[in-house]
């Protein structure tokens, strides 16, 4: 493998690694302040006596509906 060819690769690799990285770091971020936005309309929804439901729709990035029900 020529220099060229082998610094290509390095590039490559590079750039991939990266964007796992950050398509890692943008899910668990999705997830993290959906889990908080969840947290307070539930909290939100008892302190004010509804009752609530919520439907996850994705697990990883913890996606959902949430509706009141009066």
């Amino acid at each position: 493998m020529t220099d060229k060819n082998q610094k290509g690769l390095y590039i490559t690799a590079g750039v991939v690694v990266l964007v796992i990285l950050v398509s890692t770091f943008l899910v668990g971020s999705q997830n993290y302040f959906n889990r908080q936005e969840v947290k307070m309309l539930v909290d939100e929804a008892s302190k004010h006596g509804h009752s609530w439901e919520v439907t996850i729709h994705n697990e990883l990035t913890h996606s959902y509906s949430f509706k009141t029900i009066e």
